[in-house]
């Protein structure tokens, strides 16, 4: 049974991932920013690295602001 454990937490690190979840907004209590952030909790307990790119991030969130992802920004707009 050890035996097991030990081939499941190598393989937890051999095969870790850099994930991103882009979006356009990942703060508040929306049903995405809280799925999201389920998804992520799972991912990096499997030992995964998560990073985040969106318009809006909560402050407790890391990684990339990126304001043209907003659904108010001009060239968004001109595509509906």
């Amino acid at each position: 049974m050890a035996a097991t454990n030990q081939i499941r937490t190598v393989a937890r690190f051999v095969f870790a991932m850099n994930i991103g979840i882009i979006s356009t907004r990942l703060a508040c209590t929306d049903g995405v920013s809280l799925e999201t952030a389920k998804l992520a909790t799972v991912l990096r307990r499997k030992g995964h690295q998560i990073f985040y790119c969106a318009c809006e991030l909560d402050g407790d969130v890391p990684d990339v602001l990126a304001p043209e992802l907003h659904f108010t920004d001009p060239v968004a707009l001109l595509i509906i």
